[in-house]
């Protein structure tokens, strides 16, 4: 019953969504064409986007080899952290890693995809920022509010995520994979594999750290409820654990944990921070197509002297007059 009151909840506030996005298409008088005008600003902010990443992304190619630093655990402003992790924590300290490229491609290639991935991670704010000025009209004040409190919290936590994937997650992983089988081979990695491995660990980790922001939002707007995300706790920790293995680079249980106990304790997080900020259902107001406000109002009251906002009855017919009007019987002609 909690599910199909959650659906019924999402499905009634998207297309609550959806009608006030039409409205706002329909309401607006700065094009002559309101579909024109607005693929006219979707274009205008994708040129600014695009125009924005390829500036941090020329930006990062110039500092590539202090990046490439970051991703080989090479680099003189983490080494003393993970010094420090290990002294106090004993948690694994920097692999060292020796890469070699095969091709002749291969090193500007990698090159190319660490600048292009360094760019959109500069570029992101001013991203987010195109995307959120293009959907704000169809929102209420209400929800522009809740965006706008939780784009820094969007920020934070997909930073504290690629944080926590650099320094704890990934030493043990790339550790463990260059020293399995290292009495039957020599492991020689490529370049571009492992890169390709480090950031799409360190992006993924970081987006599923966004978990407590994206449970907090809806629980405002009433779309999930504690109780219901309290209900799904076991099958939330099953796909922790299934995330974890996806996720991890390695297949043994240690690795798959340091994944999916965060995880779970971000999730009893999300539950304990949507207590604070749920609302019961979200005010879904009816469409009123004429003021666009989303409210019905109610008819002026009738006024027996005036006409003004009432329907009167039509006065009852005189048998002696066309006019549709009542004659005093003093004015009826002799005949």
């Amino acid at each position: 019953m909690a599910s199909s009151d959650n659906r019924s909840a999402v499905l009634g506030y998207l297309a609550d969504f959806r009608d006030r996005l039409v409205r706002s298409l329909r309401s607006s008088g700065e094009y002559s064409s309101t579909i024109l005008g607005h693929l006219t600003e979707l274009r205008d902010r994708l040129t600014r986007s695009v125009i924005a990443v390829v500036i941090t992304t020329g930006l990062s190619f110039i500092f590539a080899r202090h990046i490439f630093d970051l991703l080989t655990f090479k680099s003189a402003l983490t080494l003393p952290i993970f010094d420090a992790l290990a002294s106090r924590f004993g948690l694994i300290t920097a692999p060292d890693v020796n890469l070699i490229y095969i091709e002749m491609i291969e090193m500007f290639g990698t090159y190319m995809r660490v600048s292009l991935a360094s760019g959109f991670a500069l570029a992101m704010p001013f991203l987010t920022y195109q995307l959120v000025m293009f959907v704000t009209p169809a929102l209420t004040t209400r929800e522009k509010r809740y965006v706008y409190l939780i784009l820094p919290w969007v920020a934070l936590m997909f930073a504290v995520g690629v944080t926590f994937a650099y320094f704890v997650l990934l030493p043990p992983s790339i550790g463990f994979l260059l020293t399995f089988g290292s009495d039957i081979a020599r492991p020689e990695i490529k370049i571009g594999s492992y890169i390709s491995l480090v950031t799409r660990l360190l992006l993924a980790v970081g987006l599923v750290f966004e978990l407590p922001v994206l449970t907090t939002f809806l629980a405002r707007v009433g779309l999930v409820s504690p109780k219901w995300l309290g209900a799904k706790r076991r099958l939330a920790f099953v796909i922790a654990f299934v995330l974890g293995g996806l996720i991890t680079p390695t297949f043994d249980p240690i690795n798959q944990s340091l994944v999916a106990i965060p995880l779970c304790i971000l999730y009893e997080l999300s539950i304990w921070l949507a207590k604070l900020v749920y609302r019961q259902k979200p005010p879904i107001p009816p469409e009123n197509p004429d003021t666009g406000a989303g409210t019905v109002s109610s008819p002026p009251p009738e006024s027996p002297d005036t006409g003004t906002g009432t329907v009167s009855s039509p006065p009852p017919e005189s048998p002696n007059s066309d006019a549709g009007t009542v004659s005093s019987p003093g004015t009826e002609g002799g005949g």
